[in-house]
């Protein structure tokens, strides 16, 4: 709608930010079994897509800026191994296929900017 009102504006797409991450692995690691989504997620530091909003918010309008991404692309699995061992947790992961047309455009990539990998902080940079 806003693309197409004619109203001057800027848009940045973003992938998930690393504590979208964090929150899911903090909920879903309180039982035994985790339960991890089966796709992929390039998740990205809340503060380097701040700088950007705040440089683009400079700037005159741009229509839909160039995406931005975190700096590496992995499976949920492989995020979940990495924050079980920054948290010294022990859980058996469980990879799940969510059902659903949003959960199929994930599996997809559609989350996902491969050729704008343009953060720095990775997701084991933000846990530590």
């Amino acid at each position: 709608m806003i693309i197409d009102s004619g109203v001057p504006h800027t848009i940045l797409r973003a992938t998930q930010f690393h504590s979208l991450l964090r929150t899911m692995f903090d909920s879903t690691s309180k039982l035994p079994l985790m339960l991890v989504p089966g796709f992929r997620f390039q998740p990205v530091d809340e503060a380097e897509v701040g700088l950007e909003l705040a440089t683009l918010a400079q700037a005159p309008p741009a229509g839909k800026a160039p995406e931005m991404g975190g700096p590496e692309i992995r499976e949920a699995v492989d995020f979940a191994r990495t924050y079980l061992a920054a948290t010294g947790k022990k859980r058996t992961l469980v990879p799940l296929k969510v059902p659903g047309s949003t959960y199929r455009a994930y599996r997809a990539g559609g989350n996902l900017t491969p050729g704008r990998a343009v953060g720095v902080r990775t997701f084991e940079d933000y846990l530590t």
